[in-house]
């Protein structure tokens, strides 16, 4: 048998990319080592109806296998601003979509709400929001998450 495929009773068929793409990316036994981010994740979260071509993800093995696109499972990888854990992926994922609001055309009424709605949602600390964006991001994005945090009052 080969490492693509898996035995069923119609014979071999490929085993899903997304199982895949979890296990080399994602996550690591029960830690999380990546994350989706670009359009898809924005797709995912209502901000756009765009749909990427290729999935993003943002990994911490980019150092170890050096590549940054693999056309076999359509991902492009990135590398992350620090190591990604189960604590941090949120925080990354979401810093990483105010980052890039600008480059994937958002189409949703109130764009502003949803990342509000999303960061309640997922529960997290806006302090530490606030931290990660000011360690690891630009100073826009710091500015853009100031603007989000105000459209609330």
């Amino acid at each position: 048998m080969n490492m693509d495929t898996e035995k069923t009773p119609f014979g071999e068929t490929k085993i899903n990319p997304a199982y895949i793409i979890r296990n080399t990316f994602l996550k690591k036994d029960d830690e999380t080592i990546g994350y989706e981010t670009g359009a898809t994740f924005m797709n995912q979260i209502g901000l756009t109806t765009q749909m990427a071509k290729h999935r993003f993800i943002v990994t911490n093995i980019f150092n170890r296998n050096g590549c940054k696109v693999d056309e076999k499972l359509n991902v492009i990888i990135r590398k992350p601003y620090t190591i990604v854990t189960n604590d941090n992926y949120q925080y990354l994922q979401i810093l990483d979509v105010i980052e890039n609001k600008e480059k994937v055309p958002v189409d949703a009424d109130n764009p502003n709400r949803i990342i509000l709605e999303y960061v309640k949602r997922s529960k997290l600390d806006i302090i530490k929001l606030l931290a990660y964006a000011s360690k690891y991001y630009g100073k826009e994005t710091l500015r853009r998450l100031g603007e989000i945090a105000a459209s609330e009052l």
